[in-house]
């Protein structure tokens, strides 16, 4: 292991790879010195296999005073492709080490770090939330943590009458809600921020409907309506349409309504 230490070191794995690139050009150039053109000979055909073809058929093999010529250039054939063979395996070798050497250097990926909190876009207007909470205490105030949210609705609140505002209350905000009257589970609330003029329009509420809704107040702009509905399982559809037309047609004309 200290000898794998002291042979790769930085300055020897540059000399690795310059003789890598060395032997790349020498190979190379090989190549080009034991094709049938450079002996400056007439053109030699053999079998790339090197077989044993029947030499007798060519005439100009008989003449003896290109016998020399032509054995000189076979003998550069062989010697040269074993000498590239041992030049790639020892360049396929270095590479292998190298890598091997450089395995220790490098580290899984853990992706970019974070160094900062990533907050809501800051956007113009208002910035509206809905959750189905089924239990409204600690999945409210986990939701609006560090979320500067200008309203918040939930549905399936359970809350039930006995229960004051000030036990579900959030810090900067104002509570509407309606809760579900003869069975557990249901109701809904909407939070205000404070500084945001709104009415709680509780005359277009419907414990059947178990919905809330609200009118911002806005200066120069059409009415704009926040309603936060739940239909129960056991709530037929029909009915409950029927019921949600009847409350959208109290609206006054060219207002707006969001549902949630």
């Amino acid at each position: 292991m200290a000898f794998a230490v002291l042979i790769f070191t930085p300055r020897n794995l540059l000399v690795i790879l310059h003789l890598y690139l060395n032997l790349s050009y020498l190979s190379r150039d090989l190549m080009t010195v034991t094709t049938p053109e450079a002996c400056n000979y007439e053109s030699l055909y053999v079998s790339q296999l090197l077989s044993t073809p029947n030499m007798t058929e060519y005439s100009h093999l008989h003449n003896p005073r290109r016998s020399h010529a032509t054995s000189t250039c076979l003998s550069l054939v062989s010697p040269s492709k074993k000498l590239m063979r041992g030049l790639h395996v020892a360049m396929n070798f270095s590479i292998s080490m190298i890598l091997i050497s450089l395995s220790n250097d490098i580290a899984t990926n853990p992706g970019p770090t974070c160094n900062f909190s990533i907050s809501p876009p800051n956007v113009r207007g208002l910035k509206i939330s809905h959750l189905n909470t089924r239990s409204i205490l600690p999945k409210i105030r986990l939701e609006m943590k560090d979320k500067p949210f200008d309203i918040f609705s939930a549905s399936e609140t359970w809350l039930k009458p006995d229960i004051s505002d000030s036990e579900v209350a959030l810090p900067g905000y104002s509570i509407i809600r309606m809760d579900c009257q003869n069975k557990i589970g249901g109701g809904t609330a909407i939070y205000v921020r404070d500084g945001i003029p709104f009415k709680n329009h509780s005359d277009l509420m419907n414990n059947d409907l178990e919905n809330c809704m609200i009118e911002v107040l806005r200066v120069k702009s059409k009415k704009l309506f926040i309603c936060c509905i739940y239909r129960a399982p056991n709530n037929p559809l029909e009915n409950y349409l029927s019921m949600l037309s009847n409350i959208i047609l109290k609206l006054p004309n060219n207002s707006e309504l969001i549902l949630l």
